[in-house]
């Protein structure tokens, strides 16, 4: 598993109301070319997470790469962004 996200982004997000966290995932990571050149990457999602501040504006806060969509993998990926937001608002 793969995630991504900066601190620095998640800190403003907080400062300027975060309210509201969407989330949604694509599972297929690789989908097939029109040539059917048949490179495929392995089963998994893209899972992304944003949020909505206040003023209506949406901030990407997280990205994550899973091999499996099971809710360990979810655990996993909300509890990084559960550190890093309790990380930025004690800065």
């Amino acid at each position: 598993m793969r995630i991504y996200y900066s601190v620095e982004v998640v800190k403003c997000a907080s400062e300027n109301g975060l309210h509201v966290l969407i989330a949604d995932g694509i599972h297929q990571l690789n989908p097939r070319s029109k040539r059917g050149s048949g490179v495929r990457m392995q089963e998994g999602q893209l899972y992304t997470i944003h949020g909505a501040c206040g003023g209506g504006f949406e901030v990407p806060l997280l990205f994550a790469i899973t091999r499996h969509k099971t809710e360990d993998a979810y655990m996993i990926v909300f509890g990084k962004l559960k550190e890093v937001v309790q990380s930025a608002n004690t800065e």
